[in-house]
């Protein structure tokens, strides 16, 4: 039985590495062979879920860097791991090398479809399905007919038992050259690997650039060139006419997975943001901005 107590550290014996939005990455000369990572938050249970889960996810085969203690500076929590030395991630690669975009997409795709491949315990993680179903049954925000829009959208997409990442981006691959390691698993489940993969859809198309460099270190030209490629080496169609196959699901995707960011929390500022990107993407007529702000004032559902 694993110790959820966070175990003290000091931080003065730890030098900083490198900083994401939520989180940064220290090592020590004390401590070598390994690297932590504490959020920037004060929030416990984020870090927690993504260390037991990165310890679990292991035993399914899947290629992530060892966990090794869940600990605290005082006010921050995180977890030591296994270093792997020399790593990059495939952001960083990309950015350093852009003429070598399409070779470093066809290497991700490659891990990507041996993850996506790799049967998940549905008894361990949970269902992307099933969390998208309840966060939507459970909105404030949405009308009764919208829910029973969207749950019937979501009944269409096929559910298959295999891994999702659920934070797919080139940052969160790193490599040493040889292998390849999967990182930041906190959001780890299962399902159709069209919800990782329209991760990438998502940022080149909705995400500011100053987010996306602070995120993953790319720009828009870059993320769009790098998803190109990596849809061609994916999905094996190396003509982008061909990917018109795959439009009627993506966008049933999209729709569900935009929506449940929108409603999660039932957060208003959220909704007022994302809920229009939803219904475009599913196909349906966007409900202006004003609209929406009337009916968060009345606190009316919004769709």
């Amino acid at each position: 039985m694993i110790d959820k107590n966070a175990k003290r550290i000091d931080l003065s014996e730890w030098s900083l590495k490198g900083e994401g939005l939520f989180g940064s990455v220290y090592e020590s000369d004390k401590y070598p062979g390994v690297i932590l990572k504490l959020n920037k938050n004060t929030d416990r249970e984020g870090p927690w879920e993504e260390f037991d889960k990165s310890r679990r996810i292991v035993a399914l085969g899947v290629k992530t860097p060892l966990v090794c203690d869940f600990v605290t500076d005082g006010k921050h929590f995180g977890y030591t791991a296994q270093k792997i030395a020399g790593k990059k991630s495939f952001s960083r690669l990309v950015a350093n090398n852009p003429k070598e975009t399409d070779r470093f997409a066809s290497l991700y795709a490659r891990e990507a479809l041996a993850f996506h491949a790799t049967p998940c315990d549905t008894a361990a993680f949970p269902s992307m399905h099933k969390q998208m179903a309840d966060t939507i049954a459970g909105s404030k925000l949405l009308s009764d007919t919208a829910k029973q829009n969207a749950l019937a959208v979501l009944a269409d997409i096929p559910d298959p038992h295999t891994c999702l990442h659920g934070d797919f981006t080139t940052g969160n691959l790193i490599t040493d050259g040889k292998d390849s390691y999967w990182i930041d698993l906190g959001w780890f489940s299962y399902g159709h690997p069209l919800f990782d993969l329209t991760q990438f859809y998502f940022y080149q198309k909705y995400l500011p650039t100053l987010f996306l460099k602070k995120v993953i270190h790319l720009n828009h030209r870059q993320i769009k060139a790098f998803s190109v490629s990596l849809c061609k080496h994916y999905f094996r169609l190396p003509d982008p006419r061909e990917w018109k196959q795959l439009e009627p699901l993506v966008r049933k995707v999209m729709y569900v997975r935009v929506l449940k960011m929108a409603v999660d929390k039932d957060s208003p500022l959220s909704a007022l943001v994302l809920l229009p990107i939803a219904q475009k993407e599913g196909g349906f007529k966007p409900t202006s901005r004003l609209k929406l702000l009337g009916r968060i004032i009345l606190r009316k559902p919004l769709i």
